[in-house]
């Protein structure tokens, strides 16, 4: 493992830690300074207008992959690649906008339960979240870049510190009795201070960094990469939203609370699933560019292998004991039960499984049929999901509807990756100790619900050896994690 590659997997572990205890402190924080409502009004609006990044075009998302696979251009070329970037997020500012605009008006719609005389908040609030997401695009180049060259570790630094400070200016003024909309104004700063430290940190890493005029043939490179991109951002942000967006049209805000904190470790678990593989991608752009197919399928392998053994150690720590965390961090009434729970967990591995595929498919540059099933996958899931909610009343069942459909791509994504990477399957053996660990996970949960302190005490070291023998048997891939620690190896 390269010394580079190390750093971006440090620095995306370190942002994980950091963004998970700040979490754990704020989440409960705003709970008690806004309450269960408007607490649900703020993730659902957060949530909402993300979707409006995807009408901007993605030049970001695209020359994050062009720098990565274009590893023989001359400086020049690099530059006006940045500059084609710069250009079709200006051709697309005004969809964006109006995207924005469209969400804004009718987000506090789809939030059932909204109080009316918060409803003005609620509007203000996702204004200045919309302009934020208009931004998002053009300040995310710098950024780009140094992902592309395989040092998004230092841009990930600049991220995390902005994070902490943010969070809490945030708590600072929910407390001090500042209307909803003043956190959007926080969020909207530090995305612009972010950028621009982001910028300071390129201009002195990249030696090639600037902005030069693109020819035609660059801008039709972003645009033909950028098209399909921003149909798999708006593909993986359905993805990401389903259940919230169910519970947010079919129940309400407060189920939207609940949601929040029953599944707060779980975001945790998809987020350093995809920031594990995100450490690798730029390497394999480098190995298919440089069409070093065999090298490419062994790290592809490797790094499918480390993803799935991370977040089944992961889920499997939820399963067994996320209902004494919930109910000792914020209160039972904040858990909705063991049978959401393992649902919710489902629903995140199929996810988990999606996105690490997705990723790799963008590096191949070869992403329409991801696209495509995508879209079929993750729409049908939210529109079944309602469906079944609105016939039966029943989360669960709804979520079971989410999850028969996301089936559809976690069975053709795999096969599209061994089209593209012949020999990048995960062996069967993985696969086999996750089930197992998941399964006695399961009934770990179900004992320590009625559990004394003494047993649930002894079940949670019966579940860390368990993990430890499974972890060793081969549910992590040995030689990857090997590398990973061992600096020599870089």
């Amino acid at each position: 493992m390269d010394s580079d590659t190390r750093r971006n997997l440090g620095a995306y572990y370190l942002n994980f830690l950091v963004v998970a205890a700040v979490g754990f402190i704020v989440n409960p924080l705003l709970l008690g300074a806004l309450g269960p409502v408007m607490f649900g009004v703020w993730r659902s609006l957060q949530r909402y207008l993300d979707f409006a990044t995807v009408a901007d075009g993605r030049a970001a998302q695209a020359l994050k992959w062009i720098v990565a696979s274009r590893t023989t251009l001359t400086d020049a070329e690099r530059r006006r690649d940045v500059g084609a970037a710069v250009i079709v997020w200006v051709r697309w500012l005004p969809m964006a906008a109006l995207a924005a605009a469209a969400l804004a008006f009718a987000t506090p719609l789809l939030i059932k339960g909204i109080p009316d005389d918060a409803r003005t908040v609620a509007y203000t609030t996702a204004a200045i979240l919309a302009a934020n997401t208009v931004l998002a695009g053009l300040l995310a180049i710098p950024d780009s870049v140094l992902v592309g060259v395989n040092q998004g570790y230092k841009s990930m630094l600049v991220t995390t510190a902005a994070f902490v400070v943010s969070n809490g200016a945030i708590i600072i003024v929910a407390f001090s009795g500042g209307p909803l909309w003043s956190l959007a104004v926080i969020v909207l700063a530090t995305a612009v201070v972010n950028a621009a430290c982001t910028l300071l940190v390129a201009r002195r890493a990249v030696p090639w960094w600037g902005v030069s005029r693109p020819t035609r043939p660059d801008l039709r490179r972003v645009l033909g990469y950028s098209s399909w991109t921003i149909g798999w951002v708006l593909v993986d942000k359905l993805f990401l939203t389903c259940e919230l967006i169910v519970l947010s049209v079919m129940v309400g805000a407060v189920a939207v609370t609940q949601y929040t904190f029953t599944t707060f470790v779980m975001q945790f678990v998809l987020s350093i699933a995809l920031v594990t593989a995100s450490g690798f991608m730029p390497k394999l752009g480098s190995q298919l560019g440089a069409t070093k197919m065999t090298e490419a399928a062994e790290l592809a392998r490797s790094v499918r292998h480390l993803v799935i053994g991370v977040a089944v150690l992961g889920s499997g720590a939820i399963l067994a004991f996320n209902g004494t965390f919930v109910a000792l961090w914020v209160g039972s009434d904040q858990f909705l039960g063991t049978t959401l729970n393992a649902l919710f967990i489902v629903a995140g591995l199929q996810l988990t499984l999606i996105r690490v595929d997705g990723q790799i498919l963008d590096v191949t540059m070869r992403i329409a049929p991801k696209v495509l099933v995508g879209l079929f996958s993750s729409a049908g899931g939210i529109a079944a999901g309602c469906i079944a909610f609105a016939v039966s009343q029943d989360i669960a069942t709804a979520l079971v509807a989410i999850i028969v459909m996301r089936l559809v791509s976690n069975v053709a994504y795999p096969v599209f990756v061994g089209r593209s990477i012949p020999g990048s399957a995960v062996p069967w053996p993985p696969v086999i100790l996750s089930g197992v660990l998941l399964i006695v996970s399961y009934g770990i949960g179900v004992l320590t619900q009625s559990g004394s302190f003494a047993a649930n005490s002894a079940l949670a070291v019966g579940w860390i050896a368990l993990a430890g023998i499974v972890s060793w048997c081969g549910l992590l891939p040995k030689a990857t994690v090997r590398a990973f620690i061992d600096r020599r190896s870089g």
